[in-house]
């Protein structure tokens, strides 16, 4: 199978895509003590990344295709949503079922999955019921839609929107609990709008910041995440995430790394397999969680960095079988 590569696109945009979905792995792979603590703090960059990409690829669109723009994106993320949550809802109940038998799965379901306080969290605050990473796509098909309306009203407002419901996120995750403020409306609103208003200046940006002072600005991220994680503990979002994703973001807008065989394979990951790694790799440490247990080794450090680097692996080993199985299947369907 030849992989094409989309010539409209930084390559490097897509390398980092893959450094992204790594980054989320990590997170939810719970590395242990300080240093695991403080890897999934600069990690957290990596989510937000996703969002300024959806943004930043956004810009380019007008009053005469907004329309249209927005809803190929929303019905694309749906239909990745539907079928994940399907796939996860079997997953989870098979999970209950052998530690608990029928009553145990039957209870999930009436308790936390098919109540109406779900169906409200769900659609209105993004909430995922399954496993919990699924909360992305429902916030990033609400963040298009808030995209949309402000587009639609007044674009010129996008700027001061960005900024308030950045403020607010970094306030409110200090007083409400995780599924108020990780959502479209504050988290994935932002930064989409971020992407968009750094693709819109994107000539004055890159004219005006040189390589040396975007890497600086990445290093600032860095340290400033390690001085709000020492201080505030474990966050959601950091304000040095901002730095750290924007600082990356707006590098290699100016950088077009050497074409190659390991480049464009990179490529390939990010632009085809990043959605798909993102949306498998959960289903992936819950069988290393279940091994571990078995084993009796799930609480040792070396067995969580191991199963980092492995989950990280399969991920991207089924997100391409997976892709190459869809591929096919649409070249079938067209025939």
């Amino acid at each position: 199978m030849t992989i094409k590569k989309n010539k409209n696109r930084n390559i490097f945009l897509n390398l980092e895509k893959v450094i992204a979905a790594i980054l989320v792995i990590l997170i939810h792979c719970h590395l242990p003590g300080n240093i695991g603590g403080i890897l999934t703090a600069i990690a957290r960059s990596g989510v937000a990344f996703f969002f300024l990409i959806s943004g930043y690829f956004t810009f380019g669109i007008h009053d005469t295709n907004a329309n249209t723009v927005i809803k190929k994106r929303i019905k694309k993320i749906f239909i990745i949503l539907i079928w994940s949550l399907i796939i996860y809802f079997l997953w989870e109940s098979l999970l209950r079922y052998k530690g608990g038998g029928l009553p145990k799965m039957v209870d999930w379901w009436t308790k936390e999955v098919f109540t109406f306080h779900t169906l409200y969290k769900s659609i209105i605050l993004d909430y995922d019921p399954l496993v919990g990473h699924l909360w992305f796509l429902f916030a990033l098909i609400k963040s298009y839609i808030l995209f949309w309306i402000i587009f639609k009203v007044n674009k010129n407002v996008m700027k001061q929107i960005c900024v308030v419901t950045g403020i607010l996120l970094f306030i409110i995750q200090f007083y409400f609990t995780l599924s108020i403020y990780r959502n479209g409306w504050f988290y994935g609103i932002t930064f989409l709008l971020l992407g968009y208003l750094i693709a819109e200046n994107k000539e004055i940006i890159i004219s005006k910041m040189k390589n040396s002072y975007l890497f600086l600005i990445f290093v600032i991220g860095i340290i400033f995440t390690l001085f709000e994680f020492s201080i505030f503990g474990e966050q959601q979002i950091y304000i040095g995430n901002i730095f750290i994703s924007v600082g990356a973001f707006i590098l290699t807008l100016r950088v077009q790394p050497k074409e190659g065989k390991l480049v464009n394979y990179l490529n390939h990951i990010g632009e085809d397999l990043s959605m798909y790694m993102y949306i498998i790799h959960w289903a992936i440490i819950d069988v290393f969680s279940q091994i571990g247990r078995e084993l009796n080794i799930f609480t040792e450090s070396w067995y969580s960095w191991l199963t980092f680097i492995l989950v990280s692996i399969l991920s991207i080993i089924a997100s391409e079988i997976l892709f190459r199985f869809f591929s096919s299947f649409k070249r079938e369907r067209r025939i």
